[in-house]
């Protein structure tokens, strides 16, 4: 490559045709490196002719060990990397033939930290997996609030549309009875003016008839439009909200059930005011403080109580009732976090919590 642009112009690469406005630093490209060794038999699974028994050249018979290769790399079938090997990126000191590359990230890895890059590989995208399907949970969440949004701005305005008409209707009605009353009040006047009374009374019936009275007890103005009709839609959006979320993640909990671990209470650890029943599955609070032994693993004067199993690794899931309790902490203690005293509810404290206070969490 270095040859090729030596004598070119332009510097391009040969294979993609991509163009570059300097001269680009060249690196080795380790897949290329190591599917270029394994064809040149640099001592890489080639079958040697003087071999008996199908052993592989440059590859340690069994029970024999190469030369400068450590116990721990013999007993995980690793070998150091000689000239035009590919080494381990990860190894430190002296490296280890690499086994693989990755294609998503520049490293080779030999067969102890590939199973080390694999696990990692595969956290990775359960991890990223679990936070896309969190994302199109909060997506259909936020489309199904927009929706209800539109669908409550349209309601409004249908509304106020109807109370509009029917206000034009009602200023319509009464524009026309003020247009006969002035009319009979013209009428009148000129009457008046004749000063034969009973010509007046004889012209009366002919004048315009009075218009049928109104009868305005029916008619009210709704000045609670807009808060009735947000009203009832913020609580129909309530419900399909609930009903979106049992649905979106109705999955999830059954995944999560899986993990179900039964916890009974310690009464070892349980503060003195606190009262578990007799299955070890509820705890109480009590004024009254029991008379019980000052043991080191006794919560004191924080209100706790430890379940009786420690975690050590895995998942686990369990529900916890808290009915209508105002203040409740649930969560995860390290085993050697601070019990006396007062405590940090923190993981730098060794404390992983949920909890509320007088309905703050």
């Amino acid at each position: 490559m270095g040859g090729y642009w030596d004598h070119s112009k332009k510097f391009l690469c040969p294979m993609c045709k991509k163009s570059y406005s300097r001269r680009p630093e060249l690196s080795i490209n380790r897949v290329l490196a190591e599917i270029a060794a394994h064809f040149q038999g640099l001592e890489i699974g080639v079958v040697s002719p003087n071999t008996k028994g199908g052993a592989v050249a440059g590859s340690p018979v069994a029970g024999h060990r190469v030369h400068g290769e450590s116990p721990a790399a013999a007993a995980e079938g690793g070998e150091f990397a000689r000239a035009g090997e590919v080494p381990c990126d990860a190894c430190i000191g002296r490296k280890m033939r690499a086994l693989k590359s990755c294609l998503n990230c520049p490293g080779s890895f030999c067969e102890a930290h590939l199973r080390h890059h694999n696990a990692q590989k595969e956290l990775e995208e359960s991890w990223q997996k679990e936070l896309e399907e969190s994302w199109q949970v909060y997506a259909e969440l936020q489309c199904l609030v927009e929706q209800s949004q539109a669908e409550l701005v349209e309601l409004i305005a249908t509304r106020q549309r109807e109370a509009e008409r029917h206000a034009q209707e009602l200023a319509r009605g009464l524009e026309s009875d003020l247009s006969h009353l002035r009319k009979r009040s013209e009428e009148l006047e000129a009457l008046a003016q004749n000063q034969d009374k009973v010509i007046f009374l004889q012209s009366l019936p002919a004048l315009a008839p009075l218009p049928e009275p109104i009868d305005w007890s029916g008619v009210s103005v709704n000045t609670d439009l807009y808060l009735g009709t947000i009203q009832s839609s913020v609580s129909t959006l309530v419900d399909k909200f609930q009903e979106e979320l049992k649905r979106l993640y109705g999955k999830e909990l059954r995944k999560l059930q899986n993990y179900a671990s039964e916890v009974f209470l310690d009464p070892g650890t349980a503060q003195r005011n606190l009262v578990l029943s007799e299955d070890g599955r509820q705890v109480m609070y009590e004024e009254r403080k029991h008379n019980q032994s000052e043991d080191t693993r006794r919560f004191n004067p924080a209100l706790f109580v430890l379940a009786c199993e420690c975690l050590s690794s895995g998942r686990h899931y369990w529900e916890v009732e808290v009915g209508r309790k105002t203040a409740w902490t649930v969560g995860v203690v390290r085993a050697s976090a601070r019990r006396k005293g007062e405590i940090k509810l923190s993981p730098d404290g060794g404390y992983w919590c949920l909890f509320i206070m007088f309905f703050f969490y």
